[in-house]
């Protein structure tokens, strides 16, 4: 498609994806700490589309998808079959190479660490006080920390969380950049940078941030000094336990094979040069960087989503999972 063939290229990220030690249980933490919406789940993801799409010979997967008040975005949760798993490190720090935390907003911060003390959480902080909003962090269950801000005035809409953004240690914070602006079209907007240093418990910290805006989640992206971060895991692959990547997501299919070939193609390492595709209703494709971290890059239609995820599983929807469950992709 050429560039003349669509004005401008809108992306946004639609998801954050986890990788989970046990899928029902976590879940179970996510649905009963923060109170996100259940969207269904497939055990469809077990054929060849995995393997093509994410790469990784044999890979198959028992997934699930959590939504706050916003159908354009939803969480993913893969309990992987038939891979290793490295769970987080014990001595992993808040400033080591990877994806270091997710961030939410809640209505009521002391009733949400109550809960997640009630259900388990590997570590809960005590509230602190940052640009007079209250903050605090949890672990969950696997290790994932969590950046948890009390804003009331923000939160709309029956689900008392929202996810607002995810957070980056990287060795080279220009290189990183660029590839989020030239390869995923997102933009920097240093107005949206709070210094959350003293919640994370880094003391002395020399790093340089900046911050992308994904439209419903800010990118914090650190290349530190000191600390000295430790490297990544080996390959720093999707199925290890913990933060697994971002999807982006644009408007429409004619913005996707855009932006998917004139952008993706060319900056970042696509699993395969063809996205997956069905027709004009779902075009896919997973790609790495120079370091390991992956995006999924991705369009969905509407009916396509309310299947997959960004909507309440029921109706025609469950009926269309359960066929995609038993045929398998």
């Amino acid at each position: 498609m050429s560039r003349q063939g669509v004005a401008k290229v809108n992306t946004y990220v639609c998801q954050i994806a986890l990788s989970v030690a046990d899928l029902e249980r976590t879940v179970k933490f996510y649905r009963s700490v923060f109170g996100f919406f259940d969207a269904g789940g497939t055990t469809s993801f077990r054929k060849k589309i995995p393997e093509y799409v994410q790469g990784i010979k044999g890979l198959a997967s028992n997934t699930h998808w959590l939504q706050d008040n916003d159908k354009k975005f939803q969480l993913e949760f893969f309990q992987f079959r038939n891979v290793a798993k490295p769970p987080i490190p014990d001595d992993w720090k808040p400033y080591d190479i990877g994806m270091t935390r997710f961030a939410v907003e809640v209505k009521d911060l002391d009733q949400t660490l109550a809960k997640a003390k009630q259900h388990f959480a590997r570590s809960v902080s005590e509230p602190v006080l940052i640009e007079d909003k209250r903050y605090a962090t949890i672990r969950d269950i696997d290790g994932v920390l969590i950046e948890v801000k009390e804003s009331p005035e923000t939160v709309n809409g029956s689900c008392p969380t929202k996810v607002v953004g995810v957070a980056y240690s990287v060795q080279d914070l220009e290189k990183f950049l660029s590839n989020m602006e030239k390869g995923l079209l997102l933009k920097k907007n240093q107005s949206l940078f709070v210094d959350k240093h003293p919640l994370l418990g880094i003391k002395n910290a020399q790093c340089k941030v900046e911050i992308l805006d994904g439209h419903k989640c800010w990118i914090e992206v650190s290349q530190y000094v000191s600390p000295t971060p430790k490297p990544s895991r080996d390959g720093m692959l999707l199925t290890d336990i913990g933060l697994s990547h971002i999807a982006v997501s644009c408007g429409s299919a004619e913005e996707f094979g855009e932006w998917y070939n004139e952008h993706v193609v060319k900056v970042l390492r696509p699993n395969n040069l063809k996205p997956m595709k069905t027709g004009k209703l779902n075009m896919l494709m997973y790609s790495k960087d120079q370091w390991g971290f992956v995006y999924e890059t991705i369009y969905m239609s509407k009916v396509i989503g309310k299947v997959f995820g960004f909507d309440e599983q029921r109706g025609w929807r469950k009926v269309a999972i359960k066929i995609c469950d038993i045929v398998g992709l």
